[in-house]
């Protein structure tokens, strides 16, 4: 049987052809995201757990008292999509906030990102530039 490498292993043999698609279902903060509170946590500079603690907390209410709801949170898929299906998973079953990974070209990529609508969304009345006006847009470092 003909085996397919992703980036998270092997999914696919030509012999689950009933299979279209597997999904891995998770609830992501939205709000916690769209807002940089997420990214503020994960850049956090610390050097033993009492630190952290007190730098949680101010940078916690610092996001609660301007309204926004970090444990807001929406479920999303991430779809494996199985190139040897039958049935193709149809792209109307694409969430909003859903990935979706398949075979575009030689390579098994993703084909759909939901989750970048989050980064560039707008949260009150801040706007984030969309991906390709950054410096970090893809291809970039390429030219």
């Amino acid at each position: 049987m003909r085996l397919l490498p992703t980036e998270r292993g092997v999914f696919f043999q030509e012999k689950n052809r009933h299979i279209s698609a597997i999904a891995l279902l998770e609830e992501k903060k939205v709000l916690a995201i769209i807002s940089g509170y997420e990214k503020e946590l994960e850049d956090l500079d610390y050097r033993d757990l009492s630190e952290v603690i007190p730098k949680v907390g101010r940078i916690t209410k610092k996001y609660v008292e301007n309204g926004i709801n970090i444990d807001y949170s929406i479920p999303v898929l991430t779809i494996f999509c199985n190139p040897f299906a039958q049935v193709a998973w149809p792209s109307e079953f694409w969430g909003r906030y859903d990935q979706v990974w398949g075979v575009r070209g030689d390579s098994y990529d993703i084909l759909y990102d939901g989750l970048i609508e989050l980064y560039q969304g707008t949260l009150r009345g801040v706007s984030l530039p969309p991906p390709e006006q950054t410096s970090r847009a893809s291809g970039f470092y390429d030219e």
